[in-house]
C-alpha cells in the first residue's frame, strides 16, 4: 500500500460529483450515463420516479419514465468502476440506519420485489467463513485480537470464537453477537489489532482510500488486514470499458 499517495489523494477537495478517481486520484476517467437506483434516491433524497405525460405540458420533453440520473465512471489508471455521485456522511446514515430492518426492507421491496426474501437468506450468514479462516490462519499467531470494521453484528467475522478480543465497528449501530464488543470509530482507531476484517464494506463508502487510512491507524507492523468485496456481474463479464455496461 502506497500510504503517501493515498494521503496526497485525500488532500484533494471532496466533491459531490467526482472529477477524479476516489481510489487513486487520477483524473483520466471514462464516463457513461446511468441512473441512481430508485431505492437509494428515495431513501436519501426523497426522490421518487415519475411518469411524464401530456398533462405535464412539457412540449420539448418527451413522455416516459423519469429516474434520477448519474454517470458510471471508470478509471483508466487503476480500473476502479464507480458512481460519479458521492454521498455525504449524513446521507450514508440515512441509508444504513436500521440496515435491513423492517422499514428499510419495506421501502426496498417496493422498488425491488423479492428483496425481503433475499434479505432473509443474507441474514442467515455467509457459508464460507471456514474458507476465509483457512486462508488467514497461516498468517496469525495466538492469542490474537480482531476488529471487524463494518462488521454489522459480527456474525460473519472469521475466528470470532477464538479471538482474545473481538471488537465490531459499524455505523448501523446494531446489537452485536455474543462475545463481541461494539466500539465507535475513535475507539477503533485508538487500538491495535492482530486482524482487521473489512468484508463487503469498501463498495459502500464514498472515499475508500480515506477508510483505508482510518483502518491503518488500527494496525501495527504485524497486523493482518483482510479485505473482501463482491465480484459484481459486470466486472466478471467484461474486461474493459466497464462503465459502458454499468447502468445503475
Amino acid at each position: 500500500m502506497n500510504i503517501k499517495k493515498l494521503s496526497n489523494n485525500l488532500g484533494a477537495e471532496k466533491q459531490r460529483i467526482a472529477k477524479y478517481c476516489v481510489c487513486c486520484g487520477d483524473v483520466n476517467l471514462k464516463s457513461s450515463p446511468a441512473i441512481l437506483m430508485p431505492f437509494v434516491a428515495h431513501r436519501i433524497f426523497g426522490w421518487e420516479p415519475v411518469v411524464i405525460d401530456d398533462s405535464w405540458g412539457l412540449h420539448t420533453v418527451k413522455n416516459g419514465n423519469a429516474y434520477s440520473i448519474c454517470k458510471s465512471l471508470f478509471c483508466s489508471n487503476c480500473g476502479f468502476l464507480f458512481c460519479d455521485l458521492r454521498f455525504y456522511d449524513n446521507e450514508l446514515s440515512l441509508i444504513y440506519h436500521d440496515y435491513r430492518g423492517e422499514q428499510y426492507n419495506s421501502l426496498r421491496e417496493i422498488y425491488e420485489p423479492g428483496y425481503t426474501l433475499r434479505n432473509e437468506n443474507l441474514n442467515t450468514g455467509i457459508t464460507y467463513i471456514k474458507k476465509v479462516e483457512l486462508f488467514l490462519e497461516p498468517h496469525l499467531t495466538s492469542p490474537f485480537t480482531i476488529l471487524d470494521w463494518g462488521g454489522d453484528t459480527g456474525k460473519n467475522t472469521p475466528f470470532k470464537d477464538r479471538s482474545h478480543i473481538f471488537d465490531v465497528f459499524d455505523i448501523s449501530n446494531k446489537d452485536v453477537v455474543a462475545g463481541a464488543h461494539k466500539v465507535n470509530r475513535f475507539q477503533a482507531i485508538s487500538r491495535k489489532y492482530s486482524l482487521i476484517v473489512c468484508s463487503n464494506v469498501l463498495e459502500h463508502v464514498p472515499y475508500p482510500a480515506e477508510l483505508l487510512l482510518d483502518i491503518l491507524s488500527s494496525m501495527d507492523m504485524d497486523s493482518i488486514l483482510y479485505i473482501e468485496v463482491p465480484l459484481e456481474e459486470v466486472v466478471a463479464q467484461y474486461q474493459t470499458d466497464l462503465h459502458l455496461f454499468k447502468k445503475h
